[in-house]
């Protein structure tokens, strides 16, 4: 038998629980399939984030730098639905990438406090956007938002992933190839 920790595993909505002695050589997958069993949720909607990066299926909890009664924090993302999201900001257009990636568009950067993403959405401009550009400011001012924000604007798969799930950005993407 190998050694063992316990994990406190804090909600988005701010309720935690404790997995008791697990196996630190258990994968990150095997261990989301213990929470989906425990909050009766499929494993494969479940993200765990410890110290700001996100775990990898394929890892193992030794891999990580997790110590007994650290915390992870957990992330049920939602299944996608086939309805069409009821508001449609008209967006801007989305620029072709000048890289070795000709068929990945060009996201926008988190320069600017990350209004430029607000902008491709739809969001800019307006007075009436105030309070949403407020609010993503102060988000955007959180190193450890801001930094997981570039580590998944800068991941291929996880953008891919981003895209597929959310129905308006994939009809941006559709309507604005280039």
């Amino acid at each position: 038998e190998g050694e063992s920790i316990s994990l406190i595993i804090k909600q988005t909505n701010g309720e935690e629980f404790v997995l008791e002695e697990l196996e630190i050589a258990y994968t990150i997958e095997e261990v989301k399939d213990i929470i989906g069993v425990r909050i009766d949720k499929p494993a494969e909607f479940i993200k765990l984030v410890h110290k700001g990066r996100i775990l990898k299926d394929e890892l193992k909890v030794s891999s990580y730098n997790i110590s007994h009664k650290d915390t992870v924090i957990m992330v049920v993302k939602k299944p996608a639905t086939q309805e069409q999201p009821k508001f449609q900001p008209n967006p801007a257009p989305i620029r072709a990438p000048t890289q070795n990636t000709p068929s990945r568009p060009q996201l926008p950067s988190m320069s600017a406090g990350g209004f430029g993403l607000l902008n491709q959405l739809g969001y800019g401009g307006g007075g009436g956007d105030t309070q949403l550009r407020n609010q993503f400011s102060q988000m955007m001012q959180n190193p450890m938002i801001r930094q997981m924000m570039q580590q998944m604007l800068s991941n291929p798969e996880t953008l891919d992933q981003l895209i597929q799930s959310n129905p308006m950005l994939s009809q941006m993407l559709e309507q604005h190839p280039h």
